[in-house]
């Protein structure tokens, strides 16, 4: 598969709430973009372009999947103790 194909799955993965699973697909993502990377040609700007505008959108989605694992922590650990549960 394609990194744009990783890239899409890792936005639908974001977007459902599966964070763990974005940045492992982000992390496959970049594997096959940097395999594809090292296979461009020398000369030309074009193709390096489209392959750096993948890698950022890569880099973002990871970093949101980041974000919202802190967030989530930190919602955890404000968070009243349930009623019942031992202080």
């Amino acid at each position: 598969e394609s990194e744009r194909v990783q890239i899409v799955k890792a936005y639908i993965s974001l977007q459902e709430g599966h964070p763990q699973e974005t940045m492992q697909l982000c992390d496959q993502g970049m594997q096959v973009a940097l395999k594809r990377w090292w296979q461009l040609p020398e000369l030309g700007v074009s193709p390096q372009l489209s392959m750096l505008h993948s890698f950022q959108v890569l880099v973002e989605l990871q970093e949101s999947a980041r974000l919202l694992v802190e967030l989530h922590n930190a919602a955890r650990s404000l968070a009243p103790p349930a009623a019942g549960a031992p202080a």
